[in-house]
């Protein structure tokens, strides 16, 4: 088996991850955690990630976003796409529609929680349409929303 990488860089991300876990648990619990707090833990996370990943990334356009708030939808290949969409999306915010399955990690998804990330259950329609009212309420309340519409990763590269 070649060693490509991988490994190193899924361990680096992890361990960023668990950076702004444990400040972010600490401030909810304290009751001290700010929008802007979680804002600016996402945008150093992305740029960490992304830089350790040495990826060149380049953002066009995002000068002709306006002040509103709204819904990014993309396709999602790969892990680096949500750290590279944090880290070409900064400075606003931003929080993403996330399966169950990330919010029963223990520390982190209590995190997503507190940092009013969206957990969407997908074999639940009942949960979904209420996950997709607290959207309604993020976007109200000056926060932009990305889901990936198709649900997962594509494996193949095709669009599900």
């Amino acid at each position: 088996m070649q060693n490509d990488g991988s490994v190193p860089l899924t361990l680096a991300a992890v361990l960023e991850t668990l950076r702004i876990t444990l400040p972010t648990l600490t401030d909810a619990g304290r009751g001290r955690l700010t929008r802007a707090a979680c804002d600016a833990r996402l945008a150093d996370w992305s740029a960490r990630v992304v830089g350790h990943a040495g990826i060149d990334l380049r953002v066009h356009g995002l000068e002709a976003a306006t002040d509103e708030t709204f819904v990014l939808m993309s396709n999602h290949q790969s892990h680096f796409d949500i750290p590279c969409l944090y880290r070409a999306f900064c400075p606003r915010s931003l929080r993403m529609v996330a399966k169950t399955e990330l919010f029963r990690i223990p520390l982190f998804g209590r995190a997503m929680h507190a940092a009013e990330f969206i957990e969407v259950d997908r074999k639940d329609r009942a949960q979904g349409r209420a996950s997709l009212g607290r959207a309604g309420e993020r976007l109200r309340s000056g926060v932009n929303v990305w889901i990936a519409p198709e649900g997962t990763r594509s494996e193949t590269g095709q669009l599900g």
